[in-house]
């Protein structure tokens, strides 16, 4: 009669064990993709203003005009001038309209340019996370 004991209590530790460990396991896989995610998207936006940074800079009203917007949102996305249509993006889900770009301007012409990352949702096991705004990277303008 002792031993079935231990036996019911061995099914009982083992699944209290099993019932904390999950979401521990669950919480730190999830963690760790986010954080693979923001790290993509931070490159994107570093990428994104690297390259605008370095563009040359053609605008007869002080704004970027669209072609200028386009190729930089194109680069942050995809990673890469002038994307086909079966590219994929850095990271799955973002798109052109996810990617902000905005210049400091002084004289006519741009002195930095920050890409920012709107309005991209990414799924999780908990709760959705939104990125809004970041993440974002300012370079000083070298272009012509």
């Amino acid at each position: 009669m002792k031993n079935q004991r231990r036996k019911g209590n061995s099914a009982i530790e083992l699944a209290l064990t099993i019932g904390a460990l999950v979401p521990l396991f669950t919480g730190a896989v999830e963690g760790g993709r986010e954080f693979y995610l923001y790290n993509r998207l931070v490159s994107a936006a570093g990428a994104g203003a690297q390259y605008a940074s370095e563009l040359d800079y053609r605008s007869k009203t002080g704004e970027p005009d669209e072609r200028f917007l386009q190729q930089v949102r194109d680069f942050a996305v995809y990673g890469k001038r002038d994307p086909g249509p079966g590219d994929e993006p850095v990271v799955h889900g973002l798109t052109p309209d996810n990617i902000e770009v905005s210049a400091e301007m002084r004289a006519g012409k741009p002195r930095t340019i920050t890409v920012r990352v709107r309005r991209f949702e990414v799924d999780s096991v908990f709760s959705p996370i939104q990125y809004d705004g970041i993440p974002h990277a300012t370079f000083p303008y070298t272009g012509r």
